[in-house]
């Protein structure tokens, strides 16, 4: 077997983008379940949305992370733009999933925020834990 189909192993960036979607994914069933115990079956599934909107940013940010890190190997410079292009896809994602979920579903606008919010956050406290 040749040294060319061997895989380059993910970068460390990749496997902790990975981990937060994982985080991220029992954090939207907890949230859910959460909602569903105490609010009931329509606010479970608007809770669930919310997550979701925000599980498709990440899954959308890991396989363009990715792919800006195979670009730069090929064609240095032009990652940036990719990055660039993620975070204008993932702000218009954003809106048309929130549109969808309120106007289109009519879910409960209310749990789908706080539900986006607090996966969001997770994100941001996964990326930067605590220093004791």
């Amino acid at each position: 077997m040749s040294d060319d189909n061997k895989v380059a192993p993910a970068s460390q960036a990749i496997i902790e983008a990975k981990k937060i979607f994982n985080i991220q994914i029992y954090l939207v069933a907890t949230i859910t379940l959460i909602a569903y115990f105490i609010a009931g079956q329509e606010n479970a599934q608007s809770s669930l949305f919310g997550g979701f909107i925000v599980l498709c940013n990440t899954w959308l940010s890991v396989r363009r992370l990715g792919w800006a890190e195979q670009l730069a190997k090929t064609n240095p410079g032009r990652e940036l733009a990719v990055v660039y292009q993620t975070a204008i896809q993932r702000f218009v994602i954003t809106l048309v999933l929130f549109a969808v979920g309120m106007g289109v579903l009519k879910l409960a606008p209310v749990p789908m925020i706080a539900s986006f919010a607090v996966v969001q956050l997770s994100f941001f406290f996964t990326l930067f834990p605590a220093k004791k």
